[in-house]
């Protein structure tokens, strides 16, 4: 099924949201038709017929999108409706699956998400519209051959009402056949004149004889011991071998004794072909039925796959461009600080030179006047007390000083960040580690400070190609782990850069926290898992490092132990990922 003919009704209160979900879902080549309130779009529902996909808002005034959902599952359960919503919880979004929801988007959306989730959802309606076709026609042949079987059973009805179509035979009790009517001449072959004063033994194959055909010796038993319905094969007069339903019932007096038989018999061996065919032609359906069915399955479980991979990727891709935007911010402020902490050091400097030309003039106007006029030198003596003089000119150069370390502490923190965003270097470069580190670590010093101490262990190490603005990203997301993981006193987290081998270096972080429990450790750096409570963690920052580090040719390995702590050691290739 073509896009172009898909109908898509959008129900949105935003306008600005149903303008463009409508155009885009136009440009994409669907038929869509929009409404501004869950009312109106059920009416328009109702109206137009035919929709494939509602994409409903799930908060609107009047009826909310989950009544929407409800109504139209009523009207056609087959369409296929997505909730939207910027205010949405799991709960919520578990209760529209239950209701019948196909999936449950949160805004603001990915347009690329929002028209693959479309396109999977109209594939699912595609889907079940040919397997309710393919039951359709299933239905329809089964019925027709159920209609061909009635017709064939009315039929025989209707000869068993016309005693030249089927075969009446009776005999007496010692099996001599008394009765051979027109319709036993034409199926068995022997006319009434062949077979009189004959046992009846005599009309079936040699396999079947003993004990058939006759019933000498039974005189004794009761009626309804004489009385059967079967099938039989029998052989007629010219060789032919036919099966014949053949219904048997004792002949009694007046006294309830048995004088005989009675046996009608129909030949059924075109209807047990029949029969025949159709048992080998519904197992072929059957057959063809299970091999379509396994096809969609396997069908949607690659499809399933394929669009777990793409919110994979896709999530790794937006906390990747996340972490570029936040570097890029970072460089961007740390440039507007440098800017001003340059000239405040700037006069710093010169306040310094001012103040002690200020303090020798004072000092010198001071010794002068204290030889001179004595009321002069009361008064100044009186004021120099009360402004305490002295203890201000013994602060300034404290205050001068500490001004200029916690500028210069300022232009470090700000030197960090335009090394850690790294904007002017985000293609590979030889780089540093231990200076990645530590900007690094100035960075989440205050993530940490209050949880653990840092002790670095930096040996000497040659320069690695890599992206250090993704490298200082792995640092970050391992260091925050780490601090996260520490909930007891003294904490600790150890940093060790070393060479490994000849062509590699290794930084290893570890820390004395909790320590992750055996069973997670194959799984943390699966996509969105976390063992974080809900709302402290994505489950994407190791998936993403692991990236990161598969990408620079790099290993990145895990040890941990419940109770003692974790250790994550980092393994890059000096010369970049071409070597690895």
């Amino acid at each position: 099924m073509n896009d172009q003919g898909q109908k898509i009704l959008v129900i949105d209160d935003e306008d600005e949201i149903r303008t463009m979900l409508h155009e885009v879902l136009q440009m994409q080549g669907f038929n869509t038709s929009s409404a501004s309130d869950g009312t109106r779009g059920l009416e328009k529902f109702k109206e137009e017929n035919g929709f494939d996909l509602v994409l409903t808002d799930l908060m609107m005034p009047g009826i909310d999108g989950i009544e929407v959902l409800e109504e139209i599952k009523k009207i056609e359960s087959t369409t296929e409706v997505i909730l939207l919503t910027g205010h949405g919880s799991h709960d919520t979004a578990i209760d529209a699956m239950k209701k019948g929801a196909y999936d449950y988007l949160e805004k603001p959306m990915d347009l690329m998400e929002l028209i693959l989730v479309v396109r999977k959802a109209l594939e699912r309606r595609r889907l079940s519209a040919e397997n309710k076709l393919y039951q359709e026609k299933l239905e329809r042949l089964v019925e027709k051959r159920t209609a061909e079987l009635t017709g064939t059973q009315n039929f025989l009805k209707t000869v068993l009402n016309a005693s030249t179509d089927y075969s009446i035979i009776a005999t007496n009790c010692d099996g001599i056949i008394t009765l051979f009517n027109r319709g036993s001449e034409s199926l068995i072959g022997y006319s009434a004149k062949d077979v009189e004063g004959k046992e009846s033994v005599l009309l079936f194959t040699p396999e079947n004889q003993q004990g058939k055909g006759t019933i000498r010796q039974l005189k004794s038993r009761r009626k309804d011991e004489l009385t059967y319905e079967r099938e039989k094969i029998i052989r007629r007069k010219d060789g032919e071998l036919i099966v014949v339903s053949l219904s048997v019932t004792s002949l009694t007096d007046s006294k309830n004794n048995v004088i005989g038989t009675l046996g009608i018999a129909k030949d059924i061996t075109e209807e047990k072909k029949l029969e025949e065919e159709l048992r080998k032609y519904t197992e072929k359906l059957e057959d063809l039925v299970g091999e379509r069915t396994r096809q969609l399955e396997k069908r949607n479980q690659e499809l399933e796959e394929t669009l777990e991979k793409l919110h994979a990727t896709q999530a790794q891709l937006v906390q990747s461009e996340k972490m570029a935007s936040l570097g890029q911010l970072a460089a961007g402020v740390a440039h507007e600080i440098n800017n001003p902490m340059g000239f405040i050091q700037a006069n710093i400097g010169a306040l310094r030179k001012y103040t002690d030309k200020l303090v020798t003039v004072l000092k010198f106007a001071r010794e002068e006047c204290m030889n001179g006029d004595p009321v002069i030198k009361e008064k100044l003596e009186e004021k120099w007390k009360a402004n305490r003089v002295d203890r201000i000119l013994g602060d300034l150069g404290d205050l001068l000083s500490e001004s200029d370390d916690g500028v210069t502490r300022v232009k470090t923190i700000v030197k960090d960040l335009k090394n850690f965003s790294h904007l002017g270097n985000a293609e590979y470069a030889s780089s540093n580690l231990v200076d990645g580190m530590e900007s690094t670590l100035n960075i989440v010093r205050n993530e940490i400070k209050y949880k653990a101490e840092v002790e670095r262990i930096y040996e000497e190490v040659p320069p690695v190609m890599c992206n250090v603005q993704q490298i200082n990203q792995v640092f970050l997301n391992i260091l925050v782990n780490a601090a996260q993981a520490i909930d007891k006193k003294p904490g600790l987290i150890r940093v060790h850069v070393h060479p490994e081998g000849d062509d590699r270096v290794s930084v290893d972080i570890s820390d004395n926290g909790n320590g992750i429990e055996p069973s997670s450790l194959d799984r943390i750096f699966d996509p969105f898992y976390t063992t974080k409570a809900i709302g402290d963690g994505t489950g994407l920052g190791l998936s993403v490092s692991y990236r990161i580090i598969k990408d620079h040719g790099g290993t990145i390995l895990v040890d941990s132990e419940v109770g003692k702590g974790t250790t994550f050691r980092i393994i890059l290739p000096v010369k970049g990922p071409q070597t690895a």
